[in-house]
């Protein structure tokens, strides 16, 4: 993987609202570190219940760019 990161979109701050800022946070550390390693972690405070939702949204989008990179592949063969 050439570098590991993650979009953020305009809603998740709809979906973060009812977070303390320290639960956003932590959040956002949790998804940096499913990014960079591909493991989910379980969060402990509030953002355990948004957590899960983003986590799917990141794995559909890192299945698209890899079944993307797939196609663009062979295409060059």
């Amino acid at each position: 993987m050439r570098g590991a990161y993650i979009r953020i979109y305009e809603s998740w701050k709809d979906e973060t609202e009812q977070l303390t800022d320290e639960e956003k946070g932590r959040l956002i550390d949790a998804l940096i570190d499913y990014a960079i390693t591909r493991r989910e972690v379980k969060p402990a405070g509030n953002e355990r219940f948004v957590y899960k939702v983003l986590v799917k949204r990141i794995q559909r989008e890192n299945e698209t760019h890899e079944r993307r990179a797939e196609e663009r592949e062979e295409r060059r063969k």
